[in-house]
């Protein structure tokens, strides 16, 4: 799979205008993955556009979405975003931060993906009872980012591997689950509770 979105160029097998009268065409997978979290690809467009538009290192936007009704409903997608413009072609790190269907769209240069991941962490260990992390392939700095944030928002009562899950916790029972190798990840505030169940 390979995520990609273009702007004002013909490609992509959707297409959309933006307010802006820009043309931004999305593969396949990318639009696939705005229509599982609800996201319309117009309103993804426009974020887009004043993404590159404006030329920031990190770029955030609130929208609403589809709720999903998982025993987790905070669901956070990574994924490597590659977007083709007239001049050239650039990575990018998009994070989908679905908040029970209040969605949080980041999008960064990879070089600042970690403050996206800070904040995230931060936000989950603030306010949610459980964040699902996924991602479409293992990667191991996007776990291990949020390992090191975990850890310099909360006080580590315990760090190790438990039945093949690496697992992180504070004073509080909050903490991370990851099962090594895995492209998905657990924060939980009942940690007690979730390595019972692995």
């Amino acid at each position: 799979m390979r995520y990609e979105a273009y702007l004002d160029l013909p490609k992509g097998d959707k297409k959309v205008i933006t307010s802006s009268g820009d043309l931004v065409g999305l593969s396949k997978d990318l639009n696939k993955v705005l229509q599982d979290h609800g996201i319309r690809a117009d309103v993804f467009g426009d974020f887009l556009i004043d993404y590159v538009k404006e030329s920031q290192p990190l770029y955030t936007l609130y929208v609403t979405g589809k709720q999903f009704s998982a025993l987790c409903p905070n669901i956070a997608f990574f994924l490597e975003l590659w977007i083709t413009t007239v001049q050239r072609t650039f990575q990018s790190f998009l994070a989908i931060i679905n908040y029970s269907g209040s969605i949080q769209l980041s999008i960064s240069k990879p070089e600042f993906f970690d403050r996206v991941i800070l904040d995230v962490t931060k936000k989950s260990i603030d306010f949610l009872n459980c964040l699902r992390v996924e991602m479409p392939f293992l990667y191991r700095f996007i776990i291990f980012e949020f390992f090191s944030s975990f850890r310099k928002l909360s006080k580590v009562k315990f760090e190790g591997i438990i039945d093949k899950n690496f697992v992180l916790a504070d004073y509080m029972d909050r903490g991370l689950v990851w099962e090594i190798d895995s492209t998905a990840m657990d924060y939980t505030t009942d940690i007690s509770k979730k390595i019972l169940s692995i």
